[in-house]
């Protein structure tokens, strides 16, 4: 009954703000607004990928129970006889005797502790590894909203225009200006199609981004700030840190793998009567305990040795590439930032120009507004994105309010 209602309640919120906007009207497609942390939320839920993610997880949690216990492998073996084709033989029969064993495994020294160890390393590395898909496929949607909000804002500006060159009749104009809008609805419908492919949906209906990139205001970075945090806050770096600590937990488990297993055991016999020699024996019980001791033969080489270490010394070349990594994308991430930074600022000031003639009712009065307004959304989204990308790049992830 609560797994229906569960579902229940997330058809209402997925498709409660399903309309037939302007634009959707425009593109003969259902659109649905949503706004960007709607969308994160979404995403997380249902991309496949992430999906895969906390399978993983899932099932590196199982590892760790079954890990963490003693391998005793109990056994019990049951004997009888010896039988013989032909009774009495000469000269001695041996009595068909029933015989019991337990046996066991009796782990190497330090054998169950450093598989403990490693199981849990590896959940830990697993986890991160999800965190930092995450941050990935996150980062690449909300660029792709970004762009969706883009044409979609630029699509009401041609809109808008079209009305108002309506309004004067200047036809020639007014359909250029619809032809230049055909071209931005089908963008839209290009960038909202990839939308649908991050949250797994084949649904014809499209998103139709609500967010205000407005409220991304410009701000001032220090680029040794940024690399600061970014090396110890970027989700590739804390993965690569579990990973070199479960590295560490293989080299040990390897090393403790390598102490034999002894395999003690316990028996009992019973004999029942018999005769032999012309003297007849009672019933008996004989009791034993061995003891099996392998000859390590395999510790003659050293391949499994080799393999954990060079496992190791791989993460340790590869995190030093990515620390040198992060150096340039966070340079010209900056770089990107501050270019993107001036541009909207003289995309602003053009726009505020262009609004004391918006209410021109000549051709020149509203195709300049229309640029200078097309000009300043496309300059305050490539604002948010350049913002947003350098601070993902240095391991800030929490989104700007685009609401």
């Amino acid at each position: 009954m609560k797994k229906n209602h569960l579902l229940f309640v997330v058809l209402i919120v997925f498709f409660a703000k399903t309309n037939a906007s302007e634009i959707s009207q425009a593109i003969k497609f259902q659109t649905q607004e949503i706004t960007a942390a709607e969308y994160v939320n979404s995403l997380v839920l249902n991309n496949g990928m992430l999906l895969g993610k906390k399978l993983a997880v899932k099932n590196a949690e199982s590892q760790v129970n079954q890990m963490s216990a003693p391998v005793i492998n109990p056994s019990v073996t049951i004997s009888k006889g010896a039988y013989y084709g032909q009774t009495p033989y000469t000269p001695f029969v041996s009595p068909a005797s029933d015989t019991f064993t337990f046996g066991g495994v009796w782990e190497g020294f330090g054998k169950r502790a450093a598989r403990e160890e490693y199981a849990k390393a590896e959940l830990v590395r697993t986890q991160s590894e999800m965190e930092f898909s995450k941050r990935a496929i996150t980062g690449d949607a909300i660029f792709a909203y970004l762009d969706t909000l883009r044409t979609k804002l630029a699509w009401k500006s041609y809109q808008d225009g079209v009305i108002r060159l309506s309004a004067i009749g200047d036809k020639d104009t007014k359909e250029r200006v619809q032809s230049i809008q055909t071209t931005v609805a089908n963008d839209f419908k290009f960038f909202s199609f990839a939308l649908n492919n991050f949250v797994g949906r084949s649904s014809n209906t499209l998103f139709e981004p609500m967010g205000n990139v407005a409220n991304v205001l410009p701000k001032e970075f220090k680029v040794d700030e940024l690399v600061s945090n970014a090396m110890k806050s970027r989700a590739d770096v804390l993965n690569f840190e579990d990973a070199l600590k479960s590295a560490d937990a293989s080299i040990k488990l390897t090393e403790k793998n390598r102490n034999i297993d002894l395999m003690p055991s316990i028996w009992t016999s019973r004999t029942p009567s018999y005769t032999a020699g012309g003297n007849r024996y009672d019933p008996s019980v004989a009791y034993g305990v061995s003891l099996t001791i392998p000859i390590p033969v395999n510790l003659l080489q050293d391949n499994d040795r080799i393999q954990a270490a060079n496992n190791k010394v791989s993460l340790e070349i590869n995190f030093q590439d990515l620390k040198s990594k992060i150096l340039t994308e966070i340079n010209q991430s900056f770089l990107l930032y501050d270019s993107a930074k001036q541009k909207y600022g003289s995309a602003l000031a053009a726009y505020e120009e262009a609004k004391q003639k918006k209410n021109d009712k000549t051709v020149d009065g509203i195709t300049t507004f229309l640029d200078r307004e097309i000009e300043f959304n496309d300059a305050k989204i490539n604002h948010a994105k350049s913002q947003i990308y350098l601070l993902r790049v240095s391991g800030f992830y929490d989104l700007p309010n685009l609401e």
